[in-house]
């Protein structure tokens, strides 16, 4: 799909939408930068999940409409939308988007047992725990978490921070005292809250020539929070992730290569010792995860799914 921005009526090649979100709004740092008083510094996203075309509005002061509807929570798009900026700036969206192999046929969404809500996992990574960055928050002071992603194949993964494994459709699974489970989005969904795109915009330098040996630095643009990770092992295990998606973007097909096999990874590690002990691979990474938690980044940009590891970051430096 295309994205054509209209200038004095006249449609102008934008840029095209495809696996990675596109930011628009007036601040230097989007991917489409408007400069027009009446956007918002970060306006809007556009995206695509499960074989549509999705845009969300960013909370900006005059709104993002479709057509002539106001955005409120995602909203899917079709061949010949239009979208809508504050007063006057606007996209066309030109073409169709192709279903992923294996991927769902419907958005999934999260519903919590106890009320009926349901919320949409949209981006293919959902979270609920008493992170900030969570999608639903629980209380401050407890210590569960649990991650959910939609992997290349289709399947449910779930992650907390100490184990990990498959979920099935309507599969039932706690978090603190409530329930809840993944099920297809119904007709007409209700009580859903918003959620993010589908990679952190985090920046990660990775390098083995630290000063004391391999080191990993991460960055969060949004508010300049800064953290090194500096125990060997885990540094290893981002630079070698780094390098793995590095050489992947050189490839036709990112979103599959980007995944690196748990063996190549733990081999890169411990050497051809750490391929018996898979088990050494999820404790350092669930250890990782917690210290990045503690540092105030949100922890599952590290994705794990069945016998494979990557980062969803888009900036990712390796000297």
């Amino acid at each position: 799909m295309q994205l054509y921005f209209v200038s004095e009526g006249e449609e102008i090649l934008a840029l095209g939408l495809g696996r990675r979100p596109v930011h628009v709004g007036r601040a230097p740092d989007n991917d489409l930068v408007l400069p027009d008083a009446t956007i918002s510094a970060h306006h809007a996203t556009l995206w695509v999940e499960a074989g549509r075309a999705w845009v969300r509005d960013r909370g900006s002061k005059n709104g993002t409409f479709v057509n002539s509807d106001r955005v409120r929570g995602p909203n899917p798009l079709e061949d010949g939308d239009v979208v809508r900026f504050g007063t006057g700036s606007k996209l066309i969206a030109r073409g169709q988007i192709a279903a992923p192999a294996g991927q769902p046929a419907v958005p999934l969404v999260v519903e919590d047992m106890d009320t009926g809500l349901k919320y949409p996992v949209v981006g293919g990574r959902f979270t609920i725990g008493s992170s900030e960055f969570a999608n639903i928050p629980l209380d401050p002071d407890a210590e569960d978490e649990v991650a959910l992603s939609v992997t290349p194949d289709g399947e449910i993964w779930r992650a907390s921070m100490d184990e990990e494994g498959p979920l099935a459709i309507e599969e039932p699974f706690p978090v603190g005292a409530r329930r809840f489970r993944v099920i297809p989005l119904p007709p007409a969904p209700t009580g859903t809250v918003d959620v993010g795109p589908s990679r952190f915009r985090y920046r990660l330098l990775c390098t083995l020539d630290g000063v004391s040996g391999a080191e990993a630095v991460i960055e969060d643009p949004s508010n300049g929070r800064r953290y090194t990770v500096e125990a060997e092992n885990r540094a290893i295990l981002l630079y070698l992730l780094a390098r793995h998606q590095t050489d992947a973007r050189a490839t036709d097909d990112f979103e599959a290569q980007s995944w690196c096999a748990d063996d190549e990874v733990s081999k890169g590690i411990w050497g051809r010792k750490g391929t018996s002990d898979a088990n050494s691979l999820h404790v350092l990474v669930h250890r990782l995860r917690k210290e990045l938690k503690k540092a105030g980044f949100d922890p599952w940009f590290l994705e794990k799914r069945r016998k494979a590891i990557r980062l969803a970051l888009d900036d990712v430096t390796v000297r």
